[in-house]
C-alpha cells in the first residue's frame, strides 16, 4: 500500500478496524509505525549502528526497498 493511499484512508477518517481487510490493516499499521520509527531515528543526536540496522530491516520487511536503500 502506498503512502498516498494511506494518507487518503486517514484523511477519510478510516482507522484500522475489523471492517477493513486484515492485510490492509496490517499494512496501514506497519507504515504508520515505520514513519514514527523514522522520525525517532532522525531526531537521535548520535544514532547507533543497531538503530540504523533495525530501521533498514523494518523497511525491507515492509517491502519498501527504495526507502531501505536510501538509508
Amino acid at each position: 500500500m502506498s503512502d498516498d493511499a494511506i494518507r487518503r484512508l486517514l484523511l477519510a477518517g478510516v482507522a484500522p478496524s475489523n471492517r477493513l481487510p486484515p492485510l490492509t490493516v496490517k499494512l496501514l499499521h506497519a507504515r504508520l509505525l515505520l514513519h514514527r520509527a523514522q522520525r525517532v531515528f532522525d531526531e537521535m543526536p548520535h544514532p547507533s549502528t543497531i538503530s540504523w540496522t533495525a530501521l533498514i530491516t523494518a523497511y525491507m520487511d515492509a517491502g519498501d526497498l527504495r526507502e531501505a536503500a536510501s538509508m
